[in-house]
């Protein structure tokens, strides 16, 4: 009978550990569904703003088109007139039977017909560069390094190889994230279009490097952007500025040397998130998959009126605690001050709404 009873125990109790791990597994899934959704969100989000941003310059650009057919147009009026009155005054000397080597115009007459044929030129070739898909020669934008196979394909493989070594997601979600949030930084701040244009595209290259190797990936990413750039046809002293931004971003060896490296810094260091965590499962988390899952909720803010850059975040400490927090990423909001520091603004960041520094 005892023997009996033990059995019953026995299938009962292993009954309810295969409904513990079914509840688990159900968890699990219900996890990676709900990370999937904010980080497509996420993505979305940045999708969206970077859409308006590109709608604001076309807008832009129409402006400045009209502008430039205005102004040539009134060239040419300008043009018609002095041939008219040229032909008028070689009637003039006609009738007088006066006899001169060349006419002399005034000096004002001269500069306006030099303008408008400045101006008319300028107009051609702004059109020439347009039917090559470029506005201005060796401008490269940031839709054009975003629509490059080979920078997407180096990302793509740097994120799979950090995949396998553990450790979080660096794919073109990231790459997105980081280029916008560079390119908000700077235009909150008033910087000019093409400091812009810049920091996004050294945002979105950051973290090509990788595909080399994950130590030193900063330098590599440096070297490899030069390539790529120079193939483009970018100008050398933006080449010059954007490796210098890539290679200067890992807190391991690097600082903020200008804003644009500022900026990059600021946006990379603070895309913390629970979302970038590739393994669901707890038990398989290592320190850096802890915090960033415990992180529920992130923002950046520019607070030009205070003159303040805050960093504002969420956290769960049933999963990680404020220690843990600062144990991996101190020296990364340590850089982030600094950052601030070259754009003449001071860091600040809240934790569960108290103030940590």
């Amino acid at each position: 009978m005892k023997r009996k009873r033990t059995k019953l125990q026995k299938t009962k109790e292993q009954k309810a550990e295969v409904k513990k791990a079914e509840v688990q597994e159900a968890e699990v899934q219900k996890a990676e569904m709900q990370e999937a959704e904010e980080q497509k969100a996420e993505v979305q989000k940045a999708e969206v703003q970077e859409a308006e941003e590109q709608e604001a310059e076309e807008q832009k650009a129409k402006v400045q088109k009209a502008e430039v057919q205005k102004a040539a147009k009134k060239g040419s009026e300008i043009q018609k007139s002095e041939i008219q009155r040229s032909k008028i005054q070689r009637s003039e000397i006609q009738r007088s039977k006066i006899q001169r080597s060349e006419i002399q115009r005034p000096e004002t007459q001269r500069s306006e017909i030099q303008k408008a044929e400045m101006l008319k030129m300028k107009v051609q070739k702004t059109e020439e560069q347009k039917a090559d898909g470029r506005t201005e020669m060796g401008k490269i934008t940031y839709k054009d390094v975003k629509n490059s196979e080979e920078v997407n394909e180096y990302i793509r493989q740097g994120n799979e190889t950090l995949g396998v070594l553990g450790y979080t997601d660096h794919s073109s979600a990231h790459a997105l994230i980081v280029a916008t949030r560079s390119g908000m930084i700077l235009q909150k701040l008033g910087y000019g279009k093409r400091d812009i244009e810049l920091a996004k595209i050294a945002g979105y290259m950051h973290d090509i490097g990788n595909c080399v190797n994950r130590k030193d990936h900063a330098h590599h990413g440096a070297i490899l952007s030069r390539c790529i750039l120079k193939d483009m046809g970018m100008k050398f002293p933006e080449i010059a500025m954007i490796i210098n931004t890539i290679g200067s971003h890992d807190e391991t060896t690097g600082y903020a040397v200008n804003p644009i490296s500022a900026a990059l810094i600021l946006a990379d260091k603070t895309d913390v998130r629970r979302n970038r965590v590739r393994h669901k499962a707890k038990a398989a988390f290592d320190k850096h998959d802890r915090v960033n899952y415990a992180v529920t909720s992130s923002t950046l803010e520019i607070l030009t009126e205070k003159n303040t850059i805050l960093f504002a975040i969420q956290l769960d400490e049933n999963i990680c605690s404020m220690m843990d927090y600062f144990e991996i990423f101190l020296q990364r909001m340590l850089m982030c001050k600094r950052a601030a520091e070259v754009l003449d603004m001071q860091f600040k960041m809240t934790a569960n709404g108290n103030k940590i520094c």
